[in-house]
């Protein structure tokens, strides 16, 4: 699984995609919702945070902003599916400017 952007300036507000697709899932199988959005801080000080979660067929979609030039954070989206699997999609976020 894998977070489609790994990247933003500190300013930017920006929507970010979980992508559950690769999991070798039958395309009936969907995402029935969304246990957590976790943000760990790996390096820097800032604080980096999260709103508007919305999730359609294999997908999870949160807003991100915030952090600081050269923060680093590992970001991971904890699902439950229509036929009772649940996973998790951990990808990692770098605030730089450019």
């Amino acid at each position: 699984m894998s977070l489609v952007t790994n990247e933003k300036q500190p300013w930017e507000v920006v929507d970010l995609v979980f992508d559950f697709t690769n999991r070798g899932l039958a395309d009936t199988v969907s995402i029935t919702g969304v246990t957590s959005i976790t943000i760990v801080r790996v390096s820097g000080s800032g604080t980096l945070t999260n709103s508007n979660t919305i999730y359609s067929g294999q997908l999870v979609q949160t807003r991100f902003s915030g952090g600081d030039t050269g923060d680093r954070y590992k970001l991971t989206a904890k699902v439950v599916m229509s036929d009772g699997q649940r996973y998790e999609c951990d990808g990692y976020l770098k605030i730089k400017e450019l």
